[in-house]
């Protein structure tokens, strides 16, 4: 199965190793649709992680976030399952070819500071960045390198 990921996961990345432990591949490197968000969530204890959030009609506010679409094998995907913290989640991609595929997505309460707050988690709108990497590149984020 074609599965997107867009931070942790991303090649050489802290949380790669649960694609590559399963025997997943990298198929490549692409974009997003323009329809996203992307947020970094903070959260006491936990790195700062990042969560995609689809906008159907699109918008100023929105845009095409970097991501690497990997083969992870059918019977594995619980495997990756069982490591998405709310307000994380698995869904559909769209991607800026047209096509979709499945992968690491997020609820769309978490762009709302009032709703991440009550629940602990810290938002900041980051799709300025156009991806994880620029993001923590351009922050110097060493929680999530």
């Amino acid at each position: 199965m074609h599965f997107a990921v867009c931070g942790l996961h991303l090649s050489k990345g802290p949380l790669n190793y649960q694609l590559t432990d399963i025997q997943s591949r990298l198929i490549r490197a692409t974009k997003s649709a323009p329809r996203y968000t992307l947020h970094a969530l903070s959260s006491e204890g936990s790195p700062t992680k990042p969560g995609m959030i689809y906008h159907p009609l699109g918008g100023p506010h929105c845009g095409s976030i970097s991501l690497e679409v990997w083969d992870v094998p059918d019977n594995q995907l619980g495997a990756l399952y069982k490591f998405v913290p709310s307000p994380l989640a698995l869904g559909t991609v769209f991607l800026e070819d047209g096509s979709s595929v499945k992968g690491f997505v997020c609820e769309g309460w978490a762009s709302d500071p009032a709703a991440c707050k009550a629940v602990g988690i810290t938002t900041e709108d980051i799709t300025k960045y156009g991806g994880w990497r620029e993001w923590v590149s351009a922050n110097n984020q060493t929680s999530a390198k």
